[in-house]
């Protein structure tokens, strides 16, 4: 059977305020509660995952883990699919030589090398986003979590935009459990490149509203500029989905 790499970050479980019973939901994931989140996450990721498969979990795999609920981490993890590395987060239990035993390694940073398109590529992994990675230049990908979606990683991405402006190789993906394009399975490094999308949050659609006024008072250069803000952005503004936006605020340094 083939042996597969596949990659996500950041799953939480056991942390009630990444769902909806929690008193703040800041990834808006759309559980109910730790029980539901933990039972699709196994469907997902059995769906996905091969017990062949080597799975690579970039941080933040449990939530808080201890004598109380240590046998439902036991029984979590003999339910999930595949050979499971661990690359640590600031969660991550690992003076637990019991919650240890359970992955084929755990440890900070993990180099591999995996393909893209037949071709080899180096991977760098690490819970926490690094502009400079090694071998950067030399196409390698860096495959990171932590920041979720909030304010830090759009800054993330727009220094990864900047150094490659600037001409400084990157390529970097968030491997986050919530970002839409992973949706709570871990994900081939393929999968990744042909797939990856950025989140959209409030200051995107912030960028929306300006740039459409930017572009309607280009095209109607006779308007008044206070007649183009109503006409692009107000008369619209319907259509914007204003109550459907999610106010994202960078997130505390330790989540609770």
């Amino acid at each position: 059977m083939e042996q597969r790499k596949l990659y996500i970050s950041d799953l939480h479980f056991e942390h009630i305020n990444v769902t909806r019973s929690g008193a703040r939901n800041f990834d808006n994931r759309p559980f109910l509660d730790c029980d539901e989140m933990r039972d699709k996450i196994i469907d997902k990721w059995n769906a996905e995952v091969t017990k062949a498969d080597h799975v690579y979990i970039l941080g933040d795999f449990w939530w808080k883990l201890n004598d109380s609920n240590f046998q439902l981490f036991k029984d979590t993890m003999n339910q999930l699919n595949g050979n499971k590395h661990l690359i640590t987060g600031n969660h991550d239990r690992v003076s637990s030589k019991r919650f240890c035993s359970f992955f084929e390694e755990v440890t900070p940073y993990k180099e591999e090398v995996d393909t893209v398109n037949g071709e080899p590529r180096s991977v760098i992994m690490s819970h926490y986003y690094i502009p400079f990675y090694n071998q950067h230049f030399r196409n390698a990908i860096m495959l990171h979590g932590h920041s979720h979606i909030s304010s830090e990683s759009a800054m993330e991405r727009r220094i990864t935009k900047m150094l490659n402006n600037q001409g400084y190789k990157c390529e970097i993906y968030n491997v986050g459990c919530m970002y839409p394009y992973i949706d709570y399975a871990p994900r081939t490094l393929q999968y990744i490149v042909d797939n990856y999308s950025e989140p959209k949050n409030e200051s995107d659609e912030f960028n929306d509203i300006i740039q459409a006024l930017l572009q309607y008072h280009s095209d109607h250069p006779k308007q008044s500029f206070m007649d183009a803000i109503y006409n692009a952005a107000l008369k619209p503004i319907t259509d914007i989905n204003i109550s459907g936006m999610v106010h994202r605020q960078s997130r505390p340094q330790n989540e609770v």
